[in-house]
């Protein structure tokens, strides 16, 4: 999600704009507890909300927001 767009967290599901991104687990692999990242509103300015392909990431869904400013690189898809 980016600055303005609305995020929404239901039943440990997220939601970007109505459209869903995944889901938070309880705990990790290795059986440790895991507390969700909950906000329910418009990603501030200066602020995403970043998740990674696999369940087992440990990303938005954990820390919260990441800050544009910390952005170094993006990513693409080769295919």
């Amino acid at each position: 999600c980016l600055p303005g767009d609305d995020m929404t967290v239901r039943e440990g599901a997220y939601y970007c704009n109505g459209k869903p991104l995944g889901s938070a687990r309880a705990s990790s692999p290795a059986g440790d507890k895991l507390s969700p990242f909950i906000f329910n509103g418009t990603i501030p300015q200066g602020s995403l909300f970043v998740m990674g392909h696999s369940i087992d990431s440990i990303d938005s869904r954990y820390f919260g927001f990441v800050r544009t400013n910390d952005v170094e690189k993006i990513a693409y898809p080769l295919f």
